[in-house]
């Protein structure tokens, strides 16, 4: 069973918490001899008020994250027995205290990180805890020996992240001129209800799809619009990168002419990021703009390219050249889709989801980490959240800065570096994903050169545990340097780097040196320049 404490977004105390439980038998134990339920997480509700604090119950839910620890059935006897209360309310305000002296006789200045009165129900321990039940983390920062009364018999559990979300609410991309959309998490044959829900009313849709993902769903997505009232074309186009070209774009519009769209005939990307950026493309240059659904089945698409609007192909030289940003109409996420992904796929997407925590959200990313290995072999019971939380992130971002012009530049952490070597080795040759955690690496490089306090070996630690296959031996740092030239971020001929002041913080750099950038793509290929 889990006992469960939560805090908000607070890093400078978050990232040094370990949990202090009160074992009124005076037992230490560690997570080494627990017993772990499996199957669903346990629920979590807050209290009849809802309240926590100053933040507000919908802040805490978007910015915090819910720590767990493993307890026995003897910690459970003990632990979840009720408290007595000084202050009746739910979760903490996040500069929280209790009182001059607090409970228990704690101290002022022992801050409590957060105290969570749940329901937590657990069938396999036979446990129904009411949310009468209190539990208490102490920050690490803060010695509590005053309080031996108190904390008689104290034991430091392995303090697992958990992630506090809803994943039945849709994620909302807020942008000027009525143009917000929203990210729905559904089942794929919600999809006519849900265009529906958006204004798009039963006639021709156009849905541009890749040969892998009709094989596995052609026939049902063509029986749920046929009985929704729909007249579907679909249009299979060869899976690959080299789908983003013209020639395929061209293949679009033809497809779409001969069917004689109009201007309120919806085009429905549905496929991973290949297809949604030639779809979206294709929707906002055909007829000057007709509305798009993006329908992601790739775990690339459905936490980063099918959220914000990015639409284009390749040139030869270089990578998304052409392109416009043109926001969907809707994204539609089933993440049940990712489970017919093969594993190249599955581990390459994993390359976007990381980028999203190491730049934005610290919390996100020890949670990975707590996480890796069912993340890792596709567990059921975390890729639901991680989607989400991933694509929140995204979302946030897309919501700050629609067109790049500041903030959204975070999100190419890694890719001046990627797009360079997609380009060099062939398109095709690594996945985008792949190719990504390279220059993920090669940015954490910089990032450690200019600020000797980011934690380096945390970071790299992840990101050479996503699988990348072996590099031609005869690449040169120098062929890489040259193609970075081609890079479309760059401005007054500087080239434009994110890098990082630490996990969660992300920034623009333009102050890099040649020799930098040489030893960055160095440590990132693992050999010499």
């Amino acid at each position: 069973m889990r006992g469960i404490y939560g805090y908000g977004q607070q890093p400078s105390h978050c990232e040094q918490s370990q949990a202090r439980i009160e074992s009124r038998q005076g037992r230490r134990r560690t997570c080494d001899d627990t017993v772990v339920p499996t199957g669903q997480p346990p629920e979590v509700e807050q209290d009849d008020r809802g309240g926590i604090g100053k933040v507000g119950r919908a802040d805490f839910l978007q910015h915090g994250v819910v720590r767990t620890f493993d307890m026995t059935p003897v910690l459970q006897a003990s632990l979840l027995q009720p408290l007595p209360r000084t202050v009746n309310r739910g979760l903490l305000d996040v500069e929280g205290q209790y009182g001059p002296t607090g409970p228990h006789g704690l101290r002022q200045e022992h801050r409590i990180v957060s105290v969570a009165r749940c329901c937590i129900n657990c069938p396999r321990s036979g446990y129904d805890v009411s949310a009468g039940h209190d539990m208490y983390g102490f920050s690490d920062s803060h010695a509590c020996a005053n309080d031996s009364s108190y904390l008689s018999g104290p034991f430091r559990p392995h303090v697992i992240p958990m992630l506090l979300q809803r994943l039945d609410e849709p994620i909302a991309v807020e942008l000027p001129e009525n143009r917000s959309y929203e990210i729905v998490f559904s089942s794929l044959d919600t999809l006519p209800d849900v265009m529906r829900s958006t204004g798009l009313r039963p006639g021709k849709v156009l849905v541009v799809t890749d040969s892998n993902v009709a094989a596995l769903y052609r026939d049902r997505l063509d029986r749920l619009f046929l009985e929704d009232g729909w007249d579907p074309l679909v249009l299979v186009l060869p899976a690959g990168e080299t789908t983003k070209s013209p020639k395929h774009l061209h293949a679009v519009y033809d497809a779409a002419l001969a069917f004689k769209v109009d201007r309120r005939t919806p085009v429905v990307a549905f496929g991973g990021g290949v297809i949604g950026d030639l779809a979206g493309y294709a929707a906002a240059t055909l007829l000057r703009g007709l509305p798009y659904v993006q329908v992601p089945t790739s775990l690339i698409a459905q936490v980063d390219s099918a959220i914000g609007g990015k639409t284009g192909i390749n040139h030869p030289e270089g990578k998304n050249l052409i392109g416009a940003f043109h926001q969907p109409r809707l994204v539609l996420t089933d993440s049940t889709l990712l489970f017919t992904l093969d594993r190249r796929q599955w581990t390459s997407g994993l390359a976007e989801v990381l980028k999203h925590a190491i730049i934005a959200d610290e919390p996100f990313f020890a949670w990975i980490e707590s996480e890796w290995s069912r993340i890792l072999a596709r567990d059921p019971g975390v890729v639901p959240d991680m989607v989400y939380r991933a694509a929140r992130v995204k979302a946030g971002i897309v919501s700050k800065d629609e067109l790049e012009q500041g903030r959204r530049a975070i999100l190419n952490y890694g890719h001046t570096f990627a797009h360079a070597l997609e380009q060099v080795c062939g398109y095709g040759t690594l996945t985008h994903g792949e190719a990504v955690v390279v220059g993920m690496r090669a940015a954490l490089f910089l990032s450690r050169r200019l600020h000797r306090h980011v934690d380096q070996a945390r970071i790299d630690a992840v990101l050479r545990a996503v699988p990348v296959p072996p590099l031609p031996e005869d690449l040169k740092t120098s062929r890489l340097h040259q193609a970075m030239d081609s890079d479309k971020k760059r401005e007054s001929g500087q080239h434009r780097f994110i890098l990082l002041r630490k996990v969660g913080v992300a920034y623009v750099e333009e102050d890099v040196t040649s020799p930098d950038v040489e030893a960055a793509w160095a440590f990132a290929l693992g050999h010499p320049c």
